[in-house]
Parts: C-alpha cells; structure tokens; sequence
C-alpha cells in the first residue's frame, strides 16, 4: 500500500472540504434572489446574454455549465419557434435545449417590451433548478460512500494504480482538488500520491515543491488545458450551429424567391411584400450569426 494511505483520513477531510465549497458555491441562496428580482427587467434575448448572473443561473438549472460561453449559439436556442419543427432548437438532438428555449418567450413574438419570463415559467425554472442541484448532490453523496468503501479495510484498492484505473474512483478525486479529468499527467500525478512530503528528495517536492518558475508553468499547464477542454466542446457547436444555420438560410432564400415569384399576379401586392420584407429581415439576421460563428469558429480551431 502506498505511503499516502497512511494519511487516509487526512486526505479525506480536505477532500470532503473541497466538495463541499464546490456544491457550496453551486447553491448560493443569493442567486435566486437576483433572478428573481432582475428577470423582469429583460425585454430582449441580447439584455439576457449580457447579464451573467441571470445567464448563467438559466443555464446552470437546465445542466448547460458547459455551454455558457457559447451565446451565439444559445441565442439561436432561445430565439427558437418551438411550434416550428424546423427551428433551430427543435433541430438540436439534445433535449435541454428545446427545455431552455420553452423557459423563456425569446422565441414568441408577445410585442415591444414583452417580459423575458411569466413568473409561471420562473417558478418552474427555480424548480428545474432545484432538481438539477439535487441530482448532483445525490451523485456526490453516492460517489462519496463509493470512494470511502473502496479505499477502507473492505475495499479492494491496495495500490495507486489500482486507484488511477477506476474512472470513478479517479474523477472523485480529481474533483475533490479541481484536476482536469480528461487532461492530466499520468507519472506526475501518480508521482505525487506516493510522495512523501516531508522528504526533500521526494517527487512532489523535487518536481514542484516551492519553486515559483515550476509554480507557474503547472499553472500555464492548467489554463492551457482547461482552454482546450473548452474548445473540444466548443468547436463541434460551433460547426452545429453554422450548418442548422446554413439550411436556414437556404430555406429563407427559397422562401423569398417564391414569394418574389408571386408579386406580379398577386391581388394583394403590398402582403405578399411585407411577407418578404419580414422573411428577408430574418435571412439578414442568419446571415450575421453565421458569420459571427464562422469568425468564432476560425479563431477557436486557430488555438
């Protein structure tokens, strides 16, 4: 068994203390307070996005953390018809987004001034919020009882190779001290676990120890790899999100060259150009998202 065992308990404190602030900060009362307050205030999708603390609160109750960053996108979502089936939300595989789309009445034409929310749809969403924290927290607990067993006298970890290839076992861990789960250095990691800290000659404190240079280049390491998580998922939304809108825009052009087809023979001209004038409005309004994602996109696969 690995020296770091023998400071199990240790080891378990500051781990429980670690998840705790995460779960912690998850769930500040606070936030449903200033939704609550301010969601009123929002007459337009582009007022949402800009607001962070409402943004991000809307989409960490719909389980979308990981797609905060991605308002181009999240704006199609919410500006979705959700009575169109080709809209671009109802094109999305994914179920949460239609979810998010129906919280909020973006893609509903209510008039000028309209509310972003009924106070119907917030309540649900503070439930959905809930429901989401809820299903987390019973996650952690089970996982927690899980990491206890496995590492206790009933447990059938003896090694720290055998730890590093549970994936469950290795994600609760890597949680617990905010290690990247998907990136990370086998030998550093497993290195650091069979270190004794108090030895001088040991790999911790031979490889990281006080030194500052070495300090900062974990913390480079760290930026860098959370970038690159960020952009793996990032980049295949992005070409979603450019091909759903390419279609759109296909569709709107086809639509506008019927309606353009009509205009001579019509009894009612000034409709069927108000039709095109509204349809052309929104092909305006596609074509600048699609260049918006493309510019994104290039920018994203260039890091």
């Amino acid at each position: 068994m690995v020296s770091t065992y023998l400071t199990f308990d240790l080891v378990n404190r500051d781990m429980q203390k670690s998840l705790k602030t995460i779960a912690g900060q998850t769930m500040v009362v606070n936030d449903a307070k200033y939704y609550q307050e301010n969601i009123g205030k929002i007459k337009t999708v582009d007022e949402f996005l800009d607001n962070y603390r409402l943004y991000s609160y809307a989409m960490q109750a719909h389980g979308l953390d990981d797609m905060i960053y991605a308002k181009a996108f999240m704006k199609q979502v919410l500006e979705s018809d959700l009575s169109d089936d080709n809209s671009f939300a109802n094109r999305l595989t994914d179920d949460r987004y239609q979810n998010i789309a129906a919280a909020f009445n973006f893609g509903v034409s209510n008039g000028e001034g309209a509310a972003a929310q009924s106070n119907g749809q917030m309540e649900e969403l503070f439930d959905t919020y809930d429901q989401t924290i809820a299903a987390q927290n019973d996650t952690l607990e089970a996982d927690t009882r899980y990491f206890k067993v496995m590492l206790g006298e009933a447990g059938h970890i003896t090694n720290v190779d055998q730890l590093l290839a549970n994936p469950r076992l290795r994600d609760y861990l890597f949680t617990a001290y905010g290690i990247d789960t998907k990136y990370y250095n086998y030998n550093a990691i497993r290195g650091v676990l069979v270190s004794d800290p108090a030895d001088p000659t040991s790999f911790y404190n031979t490889a990281y120890g006080n030194t500052l240079n070495q300090y900062n280049a974990v913390k480079t390491e760290d930026s860098e790899l959370a970038e690159r998580l960020s952009l793996s998922t990032g980049i295949p939304a992005l070409q979603d999100s450019i091909t759903l809108g390419q279609q759109k825009k296909t569709d709107l052009e086809t639509q506008i060259a019927a309606k353009q087809a009509e205009l001579p023979g019509s009894n009612d001209p000034a409709a069927i150009q108000s039709q095109i004038d509204a349809m052309q409005v929104e092909l305006t309004k596609t074509v600048e998202a699609i260049q918006r994602d493309q510019t994104t996109l290039a920018t994203s696969q260039t890091r």
